[in-house]
């Protein structure tokens, strides 16, 4: 992971080698996004926007206007970007030879859902910017 400060701030995140982006949908849910490398542009110290590149792949869930889960989407493509506005994703482009699926969200278990790859650590998920620091016990 490399990351580009401009003016004390953040501007780029780079994620090489498998990369991988999970959000914590509900307790069984995970939103989830996958590349070779991603790249992550940020205005404020916050993320706008994500380059995947290469072996694109996500799972996101979709919600009504009441906030009701209605569905989830699964996608593979080369390459993805992805625009985010205050924190949540706003929309996403398939870039070459796109595939996806959008399931009712009673159809799948949700243990079907979980890209290859993913574990969550909740554990060691920083709540604060102090625990960035933090050290740990390695396993």
């Amino acid at each position: 992971m490399n990351m580009q400060m401009a003016n004390s701030e953040i501007s780029e995140l780079r994620l090489r080698d498998a990369a991988f982006i999970i959000s914590k949908e509900d307790t069984l849910r995970f939103n989830q996004i996958k590349g070779r490398n991603m790249l992550g542009h940020f205005t404020e110290n916050k993320l706008k926007s994500i380059n995947v590149e290469g072996n694109g792949q996500s799972i996101y869930y979709t919600r009504n206007s009441k906030k009701q889960l209605t569905g989830v989407n699964r996608a593979d493509c080369s390459d993805m970007l992805i625009f985010l506005n205050e924190s949540k994703v706003s929309s996403i482009t398939m870039i070459n030879k796109p595939d996806a699926t959008l399931f009712p969200i009673n159809e799948l278990n949700p243990n079907e859902l979980k890209l290859k790859g993913l574990i969550w650590h909740d554990d060691l998920r920083p709540s604060n910017k102090e625990d960035i620091f933090r050290k740990t016990d390695p396993k």
